[in-house]
């Protein structure tokens, strides 16, 4: 799952909110013995990832995408899951989406000991961008991927992502409205 998942799984405190996205944002071996709710939120991160990789609904919308984005399906449906919560928001959160980001952004200015340079400019970067209501669109999610897509030492092409998301869009929709209520129990039961 990528960042607004992460984050709606998270606990309410700023340092497991934090901790939540980190690995995503810095090399896990460099975020050791940072403070204990960070932790938390790292070790909950992690183990999202491994729940959601296993998945047999993840790993079908993953074979959805053609070579050569297939190697990528992974991180790109990563993505367009948070999209697929977006539209499906109430179903999953009291809270607005808006409220719920800017509760997000304010715990992710919060300073915290021993974080690597670099993850602070990201934090700032998604908070500026307001990456999570950015969601809501698939502007939104092109830019995200273009934005992934940068960071990576063999880049896929982003065009052709989209036209593959828009071309199984419902598809996609069917598998997140399968996977997601089983997530979300595991840890919002």
């Amino acid at each position: 799952m990528n960042w607004l998942a992460h984050l709606l799984l998270s606990e309410p405190t700023p340092g497991f909110m934090v901790g939540s996205i980190l690995p995503d944002l810095v090399i896990t071996s460099r975020l050791a013995g940072l403070d204990p709710e960070v932790m938390l939120g790292i070790k909950r991160h992690l183990d999202t990832d491994t729940f959601t990789d296993a998945h047999p609904v993840f790993k079908r919308s993953v074979r959805r995408f053609e070579k050569p984005l297939r190697s990528y399906g992974g991180i790109i449906t990563d993505v367009l899951y948070d999209h697929f919560l977006t539209k499906n928001w109430d179903l999953y959160s009291p809270v607005k989406l808006p409220r719920f980001a800017a509760t997000v952004y304010e715990a992710l200015g919060k300073r915290f000991d021993g974080l690597p340079a670099e993850a602070y400019t990201m934090l700032e970067k998604i908070c500026k961008s307001d990456l999570l209501g950015s969601y809501t669109e698939l502007s939104g999610v092109e830019k995200a991927l273009r934005g992934i897509r940068l960071r990576l030492s063999r880049p896929f092409d982003t065009d052709l992502a989209i036209e593959e998301i828009q071309s199984k869009y419902d598809l996609f929709s069917t598998d997140f409205n399968e996977f997601f209520p089983d997530l979300y129990k595991r840890y919002k039961s």
